[in-house]
């Protein structure tokens, strides 16, 4: 499956490339966007309705056994309406739904705040997240999907806590619009590709009142992994390509970012011994993927933002689903 997608990444690449080489950019446009590739809807307003989703898990992975045990919120897709205007936009939440049962899955409280800014060369991303209160999703074996665990296990007093942040210079800005898949203020006429590259920091926090391995999960990980709290430290270099496909109205784009980062970590065993790890590496990928229609006055699709970082022993995977429906004021486009 890995070979198929690089294969697939790399086929994306070489046609983009003989596409450039093949449509060169008139001199009145050297320096701005190629609007053969690129139409913007300015000072147009939109309203729209979207159906958010969220995730967080967070797992510990027994270094001994390579056993994964993955804890994970009970938390509500929300649905509501929203406006944009040039670059501000609002989003109002207004409705709940889709938790699970509390009696079964505990009780989640959190704060998450994911931003995505999406400008002309430039993608910045931010991230803070505050939860409280988990379940046991799953126990796995190392080298199979089999659960050897099935019970619930609820954990209010697992904490998690991020902080992190990305900035990325994308190289085809001229011809490829971000804005077209993921905020609807431009329309990607033809299809183009990117490279981007990057820096990213990433301040993970997760802790419980005991080990994070409960007594009834001890038989499945060494006592090495019976971890109470692990703090981890990062900062190093991202970078990927993008594409988008467009078929009339019609557009998909995919992505696929990889980064390695400097690392540091602290691990406090249940019986409060604190280990420090020696500074070495740690890996992230992030995928961005939105498929949808997008006409003067009506656009609709999905979008999905996957994140993950891999540490010695633990690892927080978190993203976001948007489905969304807008609808522009004016039918009009105006050029840049």
């Amino acid at each position: 499956m890995t070979r198929l997608f690089l294969i697939f990444f790399l086929s994306i690449i070489i046609c983009n490339n003989n596409t450039n080489a093949q449509d060169t950019i008139p001199r009145n446009i050297k320096n701005a966007i190629d609007e053969r590739y690129i139409e913007k809807y300015n000072n147009i307003p939109a309203a729209y309705l979207s159906i958010y989703g969220k995730y967080n898990n967070i797992s510990l992975v027994d270094l001994d056994s390579g056993r994964t045990l993955t804890y994970k919120p009970n938390i509500s897709l929300s649905f509501g309406p929203g406006f944009g205007y040039k670059w501000f936009g609002i989003d109002l939440s207004l409705i709940s739904f889709g938790k699970l049962d509390e009696n079964t899955y505990g009780k989640t409280k959190k704060t998450d705040i994911q931003s995505h800014l999406y400008l002309k060369r430039f993608i910045a991303d931010f991230v803070y997240q505050d939860y409280k209160g988990f379940y046991l999703d799953s126990v796995l074996n190392k080298d199979t999907t089999r659960k050897i665990y099935n019970q619930t296990t609820i954990r209010p007093d697992i904490q998690q806590q991020s902080l992190g942040g990305t900035f990325m210079y994308f190289t085809n800005y001229k011809r490829f619009s971000f804005k077209s898949t993921f905020s609807q203020t431009e329309f990607q006429k033809k299809s183009a590709g990117t490279w981007a590259f990057g820096v990213n920091f990433h301040i993970l926090s997760i802790s419980g009142d005991s080990s994070l391995v409960s007594h009834s999960l001890k038989a499945f990980f060494d006592s090495t992994s019976y971890i109470k709290k692990v703090s981890s430290y990062n900062f190093g270099v991202v970078g990927g390509y993008f594409h988008t496909f467009t078929s009339k109205k019609w557009f998909v784009t995919v992505s696929l970012l990889g980064g390695l980062d400097s690392k540091k970590e602290l691990f406090t065993l249940e019986d409060n011994i604190e280990r420090k790890d020696t500074i070495n590496l740690s890996g992230r990928l992030q995928a961005r993927l939105g498929t949808g229609f997008n006409f003067n006055r009506v656009y609709f699709g999905v979008n999905i933002i996957a994140d993950g970082y891999y540490f010695t022993n633990s690892k927080q995977e978190y993203g976001t689903v948007r489905i969304y429906f807008g609808y522009r004021f004016t039918p009009k486009l105006s050029k840049t």
